[in-house]
């Protein structure tokens, strides 16, 4: 599933950006962006209530998040929060 996902957004990056750049586009990125925010939402709480973060010695899935993927705690947190 994420394959795919990677392979479509590699796809928007190599991507002329005026190609891009018009309003209807811009708008359907946008509401993309904001779909895969509410996925990673939904994950980053399933993640946090599994405590699948517990194995690698971290006090917290927002530690754990901020340590794997290279965030500033309060980012982290916040991300963990909103789940």
């Amino acid at each position: 599933m994420l394959d795919k996902l990677t392979a479509d957004i590699d796809a928007l990056v190599e991507a002329d950006p005026a190609v891009l750049a018009d309003p209807e586009t811009i708008v359907a990125l946008n509401r993309q962006l904001e779909r895969l925010s509410a996925v990673n939402t939904r994950a980053t709480a399933t993640f946090d209530a599994s405590r699948s973060w517990d194995g690698d010695g971290a006090r917290t899935a927002a530690a754990w998040l901020a340590a794997r993927c290279s965030l500033p705690v309060a980012t982290a947190r916040s991300r963990v929060r909103l789940g």
